[in-house]
């Protein structure tokens, strides 16, 4: 009797998800940047949160705010952009990272096509004596 009322008791259970509507799963939106935020990375310096991320166009922008909920609404300043046929149009991954007293910018560029080569480069400049971001930079200024 006991091993009825068991085997019952599993096949019950069993059947239960049979029951339920499909879960459907919730749409997410990266609450820091809404727009071209994919592969993003964000440095601290300074008491200050800044933030890259690809934009799959020929630019590279930072937001800088003191929050990281700020960086929704901080504005996207351009620090470069594309100078070269192979790599103009088609940016992503970029990091940025602060050493020894200059901003280093790494990043993956190519042509328009995504199937065309990719090659990684990198670019810096000495932090200027304001903030950064306050300016574009150009390249190992």
């Amino acid at each position: 009797m006991a091993r009825r009322l068991l085997t019952l008791l599993a096949a019950l259970l069993l059947a239960l998800p049979l029951g339920q509507p499909p879960a459907h799963a919730a749409s997410f939106g990266n609450p820091v940047k809404a727009q071209k935020g994919a592969d993003p990375w964000i440095a601290f310096h300074d008491g200050n949160y800044h933030l890259v991320s690809t934009s799959w166009s020929d630019v590279i922008t930072v937001r800088k705010a003191p929050t990281l909920a700020g960086l929704a609404t901080a504005p996207s300043v351009q620090v470069w952009r594309g100078d070269a046929a192979s790599r103009c149009c088609n940016i992503w991954a970029p990091e940025l990272h602060f050493l020894n007293g200059r901003w280093y910018l790494y990043y993956v560029a190519g042509r328009t096509s995504p199937t065309t080569t990719r090659r990684s480069a990198a670019t810096s400049w000495r932090a200027p004596a304001r903030t950064p971001w306050g300016r574009t930079p150009t390249a190992d200024s």
